[in-house]
């Protein structure tokens, strides 16, 4: 056997073995040579394919409140202006972040705001958007962007996209192929 396995989702099958090398080869790329990521085939569909969603995706309003939690002991006085967005000189690689780049992460509940700061003490603030914007949401590709519902699938339900870092420090590896997806969606609009 070549160690493959084949996982199924509602209308795709996703062989593991072969996406998760995919994504390996990418991270070396991103080390080595990280502006000639797009020379990847992998990596270059992955870019393509974000592309096309954007096409046929509508900005649309986000009805549910959104929540941001910061840790009590960083939290010098409880205001809104300690839970927006961090000055670029303590942001460290992120899920869908680079080091140095200002983004504001947000969780559709509390208890993903609590799970996101490893389950430290907290305060939570809830949150509303005031505008329409164009949303890659990648929680149910089924119903959000249902023509490319397989091909979605694929990027959500790889281990490396979900799983928590074990990495120390400014470089998070797990993180590297979730931040090229981050930066296809705002390269194509989202």
């Amino acid at each position: 056997s070549d160690g493959s396995c084949a996982v199924s989702y509602p209308g795709y099958d996703i062989n593991t073995f072969n996406f998760e090398l995919n994504i390996e080869r990418i991270y070396e790329i991103s080390q080595k040579t990280p502006f000639l990521i797009l020379n990847d085939k992998f990596a270059k569909e992955t870019y393509d394919l974000l592309h096309e969603v954007s096409k046929i995706t509508e900005n649309t309003k986000i009805n549910n409140p959104l929540y941001r939690a910061r840790i009590s002991t960083k939290v010098s006085k409880l205001n809104k202006s300690e839970f927006g967005i961090p000055p670029k000189e303590v942001i460290s690689e992120g899920r869908y972040n680079h080091a140095g780049e200002q983004v504001l992460y947000l969780g559709s509940d509390i208890i993903t705001c609590y799970n996101e700061v490893e389950e430290n003490l907290c305060f939570v603030i809830e949150c509303n958007i005031n505008q329409d914007i164009k949303i890659l949401d990648l929680s149910k590709p089924f119903e959000s962007h249902s023509q490319y519902e397989s091909n979605l699938n694929a990027l959500v339900y790889s281990a490396l996209m979900s799983r928590k870092s074990t990495t120390k420090g400014w470089n998070k590896t797990a993180y590297v192929f979730s931040r090229f997806i981050s930066d296809c969606a705002k390269s194509a609009g989202f």
